[in-house]
């Protein structure tokens, strides 16, 4: 387990939309990006998913708030997994590993932020 080795909730959203604010001030267009996954099973029993799942929603609403472009990774590669997961495997579906992606998450991420950068 990982206790103590993260921000916590409210430091990270201050942080994040302070980011932002200075970005914007200076004109330039802020896409934000929620974590894609640390494990692949789709049923949340990830040991981390509780985690990601908190800052992907802190991400959402900072994105709303702050009228950002949003990737929402950790919906699609959720979505993906459900789709192309059925045995709930931790890895090997869109990661080597669980955390790494593989050429197929790769492409996922390319092809994501290819059709978001181009609009």
């Amino acid at each position: 387990m990982m206790f103590g080795t993260g921000t916590d909730w409210d430091k990270f959203g201050k942080f994040y939309g302070a980011l932002i604010k200075k970005l914007q001030a200076k004109n330039i267009k802020v896409l934000v990006c929620t974590p894609a996954s640390v494990g692949e099973k789709t049923d949340y029993s990830n040991e981390l998913d509780g985690d990601l799942n908190k800052y992907s929603n802190i991400i959402r609403d900072i994105a709303k708030q702050y009228n950002c472009e949003l990737v929402d990774f950790r919906a699609i590669f959720h979505e993906y997994n459900l789709k192309n997961n059925p045995q709930n495997k931790d890895s090997g579906i869109l990661t080597k590993d669980g955390v790494h992606l593989n050429d197929e998450g790769n492409r996922q991420v390319a092809d994501l932020l290819y059709k978001t950068l181009i609009k």
